[in-house]
């Protein structure tokens, strides 16, 4: 039967945790027809050329110059399928500019620059071109065989199994509505049944019930019941604030406002001193303005949380650390503030040790007025010992499952474990980011979401301590100080719904997944270790068929099955197991995969591959995924729903493309050649960047080249964009949620 008829009820769940590139799974264009050919005229190796050939396709320097908003080809440049001849070619799709305008609407977080593109290395005549024959750049060609996981449909209840999960022998896949076990009648054991696996094909003998039979694609297993609990709220919230000296620094703001703190005091002080109210003021000075220092501006929006907290979520136990020369610990402000100074800031142990036992034994409606005071008590001064602070504070939240970290700071670590500052050695430079790495698989491993906010305009190396908070499942920004209160409610809105998870996903045996980086990925299974989970949390996974030699042939099938497992504990300490089963119905014509594109999934998918690319250090290969994609949509898109998610995935993606190529064009600029197939970092004869970074890299690799380098601005969205989402993708489409 033709593939576009065919519809898989599976695939169409209400809670819709697997989410699909597209309606079809492409596996292949079908085997040309047998031809006659003269072995002379043609050599043996030219058919495997020319289907390596149609697997790649080519991008002229004067697109990767252009920048992806103008990045442009000759129409659909796919080869005709040979099994059925092509439909009459669509009328073409009216312009971008005919569509609501994606400027209209703000880009996601993550997706906005802190300034325009800053080099265009050709003439604009130059930029647009398409390499009209096979040359340029080379790289895969994107397609839809995409699988996202939604992770937030966790607080969605699926069945609740009555038995336990019965699982494959050989790939551990489990029973579900879609198996078919038969009866054995004559195998004298009562109940006894084979189920041949949908996934690699063993034959497992199976004893149920019928009523235990999984009958929807989501079920629900109990692995262990959650403990009693007598605590209205079992999580932590620690603010961890940086009080070093810079934080004095100031932004003007219009009008006058009625400050507190110490600092506001002093100020007022002074004020009283002027008897005679003798004019203070510059000539031309506005004097309706107040100067607000970032201390300032992190006391307003911590306070604005606490009262937030104490009206909203009461039982919430918040905890106050704060750091320059020495690290403080307040608690929850019912006890005097503890002091860590000298060589404790360099000990792991000693610090994890003080952390846990600190504890927050009242909520947040009995502490908010203490917490207040000491807050605005702080004073700006020293250095800045942030590393110390970061992990006395994750050892604090460590006690409570589902607790939080939210350390703001503007300036670079250079005091006690962790400090960036000054670093001179390779060796330095390793142990200080295996530093931020293990202090981030401490906090996923006890349930613990670290987030980090620097301030905009300053240096805090968020690549290195950003790391904490990829790991945790945390959010890493660049923050303007007057906006602080807006991105402290965005964090905290964010709920945990579940830690200790982690994910496996199973494929048909014909099919094998890409890109994955697991050591524990086999083939057509993979495992995720994700630790913490929001509402928000979403992975993206590309598959693949196997290669012909494996000798796996698809021909007879009409659909492919899907699985996850999530292994999770939820908020009151359940551990469970949500086993989600679905398919998609086979088409071995690109076109027709293609047509019925999700453009968000793509999209989500696309954002969080070249992020990781980018993290790596492979940047011209991180733009090519993006251009890539972006090809495959445009010659897609056609209805207005794809459309408007196809102008939001250039709004989102041109901010990472802009960052990537200013980055490379700084580099040559600089006389640095990194290219990505050569592992070594190479200088011209002008030294340029790696003299500026020290001996230490010279010859060193590429990735720790880039990484030293990077920005905080790149790291942000780099950070960023390995957490989008396919509802990024999907604001402004007619109220529709993918």
């Amino acid at each position: 039967p033709s593939a576009a008829v065919i519809v898989s009820p599976w695939q169409f769940s209400c809670l819709s945790m697997l989410k699909f590139g597209s309606e079809f799974a492409w596996v292949g264009d079908a085997p040309a027809p047998a031809a006659v050919f003269d072995e002379e005229a043609i050599p043996e190796e030219d058919d495997e050329e020319q289907e390596e050939e149609k697997e790649q396709e080519y991008f002229s320097e004067g697109e990767l110059a252009g920048g992806l908003d103008e990045c442009v080809f000759d129409g659909d440049d796919l080869p005709a399928s040979s099994t059925t001849a092509p439909p009459a070619p669509p009328p073409p799709p009216p312009p971008l500019t005919a569509m609501p305008q994606p400027q209209q609407q703000k880009p996601t977080r993550w997706a906005v620059r802190d300034k325009k593109r800053l080099f265009r290395s050709r003439p604009a005549a130059e930029k647009s071109e398409a390499p009209s024959k096979p040359g340029g750049r080379a790289f895969r060609r994107a397609d839809t065989n995409v699988v996202c996981l939604r992770l937030g449909t966790l607080t969605d209840e699926g069945q609740l199994a009555t038995g336990d999960a019965l699982f494959c022998t050989s790939c551990n896949a489990s029973l579900s509505h879609i198996s078919n076990p038969v009866r054995e009648e004559d195998s004298g054991e009562k109940g006894g049944a084979t189920w041949i696996c949908e996934f690699c094909g063993t034959s497992n003998t199976v004893f149920l019930d019928p009523q235990e039979m999984p009958t929807t694609d989501t079920v629900d297993y109990i692995l262990e019941a959650a403990p009693s609990q007598n605590e209205e709220d079992a999580s932590n919230l620690i603010f961890c604030i940086d009080t070093s000296g810079s934080m004095c620094c100031t932004t003007e703001v219009q009008g006058r406002l009625n400050l507190k703190g110490p600092a506001a005091e002093r100020l007022r002080a002074l004020a009283a001193l002027n008897t005679e109210g003798e004019s203070q003021w510059m000539p031309g000075q506005n004097r309706n303005v107040t100067f607000i220092s970032r201390m300032l501006a992190a006391q307003a929006a911590v306070d604005s949380q606490l009262e937030t907290l104490a009206q909203t979520i009461p039982g919430t136990r918040v905890g106050l650390v704060t750091f320059a020369n020495d690290v403080s610990v307040y608690g929850d402000g019912n006890d005097a503030p503890v002091t860590i100074a000298g060589d404790r800031l360099d000990k792991y142990d000693e610090l994890v040790a003080l952390g846990e036992k600190t504890n927050l034994t009242k909520p947040i409606r009995e502490t908010r007025e203490k917490l207040s005071t000491q807050l605005f008590d702080l004073e700006e001064v020293g250095a800045t010992a942030l590393g110390p602070a970061l992990l006395v504070s994750v050892a604090m939240a460590s006690r409570r499952p589902a607790s939080r970290v939210v350390i703001c700071t503007d300036g670079l670590a250079n005091v006690g474990l962790g400090s960036i500052d000054g670093i001179v050695t390779a060796e330095e430079r390793s142990t200080m980011e295996r530093f931020y790495e293990n202090v981030g698989t401490y906090a996923k491993a006890h349930g613990v979401v670290v987030s980090v906010l620097s301030i905009r305009g300053t240096d805090c190396s968020l690549e290195n301590v950003g790391s904490t908070a990829h790991l945790s499942g945390g959010d890493v920004d660049v923050v303007d100080p007057m906006n602080l209160a807006n991105e402290f409610g965005n964090i905290l809105n964010e709920k945990i719904i579940a830690t200790h998870a982690a994910a496996t996903l199973f494929l048909h045996k014909g099919l094998v997944f890409r890109n994955a980086q697991d050591p524990r990925t086999k083939g057509n299974t993979l495992v995720r270790d994700i630790g913490n989970i929001t509402a928000s949390t979403e992975f993206s996974f590309e598959y693949a068929q196997r290669p012909p030699e494996d000798g796996i042939d698809l021909s007879g099938l009409d659909q492919l099955p899907f699985q996850v497992q999530v292994r999770f504990t939820k908020m009151d300490g359940m551990k469970c197991i949500r086993v989600v089963t679905q398919g998609q119905p086979i088409t071995r014509d690109r076109r027709v995969a293609e047509e019925a594109v999700n453009v968000a999934v793509i999209g989500a998918s696309a954002a969080q591959r070249s992020a990781e690319l980018a993290m790596e250090g492979e940047y011209t290969s991180a733009r090519l995924n993006l251009f890539s994609n972006q090809r495959m949509l445009k010659r897609s898109t056609k209805t207005e729903s794809q459309r408007h998610q196809y102008g939001r995935f250039l709004q989102n993606m041109k901010a990472m493309d802009d960052e990537l190529a200013d980055v490379q064009e700084g580099e040559r600029d600089r006389g640095l050649n990194l290219s990505d197939e050569e592992e070594e970092a190479k200088t011209s004869s002008r030294g340029g960047l790696l003299a500026a970074l020290g001996s230490v890299f010279q010859g060193g690799k590429k990735k720790a080249v880039r990484k030293s380098a990077r920005s905080d601005s790149a790291a942000r969205i780099f950070y960023g964009a390995t957490k989008a989402r396919s509802d990024d993708f999907m604001q402004g489409v007619s109220g529709r949620r993918t």
